[in-house]
């Protein structure tokens, strides 16, 4: 048995755009501005928990889990949206204000 396993997050798929947008939206579950681009991109690579805990170290644990389970809905969706080829981009809606045509 042989195993390949590729790390293709920013190799072969550009995922900076999702993970931004996914982590505005995030925020914007919980009323909280959602920190820059460059910020949430520092955290690229931290888990999950740990990324949203650097980006919002004054909310409470509950505020915080709260932001990450928007960002997952967010990010599996977009996801899927890509999956898609594009054919159900208008379900996505608009990305998020702050990240409008950035790439």
């Amino acid at each position: 048995m042989k195993l390949v396993v590729f790390d293709v997050d920013g190799t072969l798929v550009d995922s900076q755009h999702l993970i931004c947008a996914s982590m505005g939206r995030g925020f914007d579950l919980v009323g909280l501005e959602t920190p820059d681009r460059p910020r949430i991109l520092s955290c690229v690579g931290l888990s999950l928990d740990r990324a949203v805990a650097e980006l919002a170290p004054d909310a409470d644990d509950a505020v915080q889990r709260r932001i990450a389970a928007g960002y997952r809905s967010a990010f599996s969706f977009g996801r899927i949206v890509e999956r898609s080829k594009g054919e159900d981009r208008e379900a996505l809606g608009e990305p998020h204000e702050r990240y409008k045509g950035e790439n």
